[in-house]
């Protein structure tokens, strides 16, 4: 199948870069393997792994003989070894999907191979050493914490307390003491600013109780206009005051009556019974 040199140089070209970053991803297998206990200390390592640890007073140990570890470093060895593989042939069955639409061409894992060795190469005094550094420390790392865990619990309450939690308690306070010095000066420049237009014009305070009193005068005056409204007639029916239907003129006889229509002439000129 023919392809056009421009895609061409693209795929070779793509094909080196990721066989760099398939470097980079074998580092990070590597890490792994030091957080599951399964890596393989380098020889030039030794000497660091026979020196005995501070307040424990024994080494690291350097090779370890039994079986169980063993099989259990052969496992996350074979499984980190079998991510990889399968992460190194699925870029590049997509590196020949996304320009040769499929086609197998030999030179695409050859630089894929040529670019993840130079990294290996460029690495190996860099990455390598601090890979085994790392691991020396994780190992010395679960040793103290081993021979913390192995203590008393009165001994690990009171090393918790003294070496964590006093710690934290002044890293809060000093964060709490930022906090309110930050708090004060923001209150400090408010009130200075408030000092400025109380000297220019009115103060804040003042505004405030001015705009108070005319909500006041407002809510005083729509009140006066509404009991005018309901006081505009000079004569109210005698129903509205005493109930309207439920309750009946009676008169001097005893008598009940009817209530009267409510018309202006009657109410100027008095209530007559019937």
């Amino acid at each position: 199948m023919e392809i056009y040199p421009y895609l061409q140089f693209s795929m070779l070209l793509g094909a080196f870069l990721g066989g760099l970053c398939l470097g980079v991803v074998w580092e990070l297998v590597n890490a792994f393997r030091i957080l599951f206990g399964a890596y393989q200390a380098p020889d030039f390592m030794r000497e660091r792994y026979q020196k005995p640890l501070p307040l424990l007073g024994r080494p690291v140990p350097f090779e370890r003989k039994t079986i169980g570890k063993r099989l259990w470093r052969g496992f996350v060895i074979g499984a980190g070894d079998l991510l990889f593989c399968l992460l190194f042939a699925v870029f590049i069955i997509l590196q020949l999907y996304r320009y040769n639409d499929g086609e197998f061409r030999f030179s695409v894992p050859v630089l894929a191979l040529c670019g993840f060795a130079l990294f290996r190469t460029l690495s190996a005094r860099t990455l390598s050493l601090a890979m085994a550094y790392l691991a020396y420390g994780v190992a010395a790392a679960s040793l103290y914490l081993a021979a913390l865990l192995a203590l008393p619990p009165r001994v690990l309450r009171y090393l918790l307390a003294r070496f964590v939690l006093r710690p934290v308690k002044r890293l809060y306070r000093r964060i709490e003491a930022r906090h309110l010095r930050r708090r004060s000066a923001a209150l400090c420049k408010m009130q200075l600013q408030w000092a400025e237009q109380g000297f220019e014009g009115e103060r804040p305070s003042v505004i405030k109780r001015d705009k108070k009193k005319g909500s006041m005068r407002y809510e005083k005056k729509k009140r006066g206009q509404d009991n005018a409204d309901a006081m505009g007639d000079p004569y109210p029916h005698l129903d509205h005051i005493r109930g309207g239907d439920r309750h009946r003129h009676q008169s001097a006889a005893g008598m009940e009556s009817a209530p009267l229509a409510s018309t202006g002439a009657s109410r100027g000129k008095g209530i007559v019974s019937k």
